[in-house]
Formats: structure tokens, sequence, C-alpha cells
């Protein structure tokens, strides 16, 4: 069966809420090189993913992402983002 982006995106954000964040980038990567491209919720996903890590270079990339794929515009989105700055400026 043809795996759709809802599909990856239950399974990314199961592993961040789950407790497996380690586990996100290699499906993420999976993800990708299947062809799916992300959508606002996949990248809110990999947000909450790198906040995890506590990784303010990790958090830049992922915004920079937001800025690439075009999401500037989704206020969910750009909340996760803006909550993830704040989260690893400590």
């Amino acid at each position: 069966p043809e795996r759709d982006v809802c599909v990856w995106n239950a399974r990314l954000l199961g592993l961040v809420q789950s407790g497996f964040p380690d586990r996100f980038s290699l499906l993420f990567l999976q993800m990708r090189l299947h062809g799916t491209a992300p959508d606002s919720v996949t990248i809110i996903g990999l947000t909450q993913y790198v906040t995890e890590l506590k990784d303010l270079d990790l958090v830049k990339g992922a915004h920079a992402f937001t800025v690439h794929v075009g999401m500037l515009n989704n206020v969910s989105l750009m909340n996760t983002v803006i909550s993830a700055y704040g989260k690893c400026q400590t």
C-alpha cells in the first residue's frame, strides 16, 4: 500500500510523543527518499523533535526548512518554531 503524508506524520509524531525522538530523523529521511513532500504537520513534528534535543543549530535548521518549503504563513507552525527557540535559549 502507498503511504501518504498522513501515514508518515502519524508515525513521525508518534515517535516524538512516545519518547523515541532518536528514531525520528531516520524515518523522516525515509519519508523524503520515498518522495513524500512534508506538510505543516510534518514540520511541526520536526520542530518538536529538534526541540527535544535542545540543539539551537537544529532549531535554526528546522526554521530554515520551514522557509524553504514556503510555510511561513502557517500560524501553528510558526508558534511551534518560536516556542522551540525559547526552549533552546536556556
